[in-house]
């Protein structure tokens, strides 16, 4: 069973996604050296809680995968792979706003799925 806490938590990051912008992912990119090994993750991470399972918020809230918003997968696999990957493997600002504008509508047709399972 998915709480309403994590769907609450889930709608937050799902409108962090749609509106982040290109400035403030442009800026993130600028407080890192490029050749700095962990650039990428950790402005990903810094920016929206993204592939740090003690950052992301829904991972904070559920404490299990089996009760995180993607179960009975996980927010990697099956249905949700494709926007997952994408952020992770965005390599400039660019990427990365597609990316979130993706997997926000990823989160935001999950909730809907949920929604119609408890009518």
């Amino acid at each position: 069973m998915i709480s309403k806490e994590v769907i609450e938590v889930a709608e937050k990051l799902a409108e962090r996604y749609e509106t982040i912008s290109l400035e403030e992912i442009k800026e993130a990119f600028k407080n890192y050296p490029e050749d700095y090994p962990h650039r990428l993750s950790e402005i990903k991470e810094g920016l929206t809680g993204f592939g740090s399972w003690h950052r992301c918020n829904l991972c904070r809230v559920a404490y299990d995968c089996d009760r995180c918003l993607y179960a009975p997968y996980k927010c990697y696999r099956s249905a949700y792979s494709e926007s997952y990957y994408a952020i992770e493997q965005a390599e400039t600002p660019e990427e990365l706003l597609l990316a979130y504008r993706e997997r926000a509508k990823v989160i935001r047709a999950r909730i809907e799925e949920l929604n119609k399972d408890e009518e």
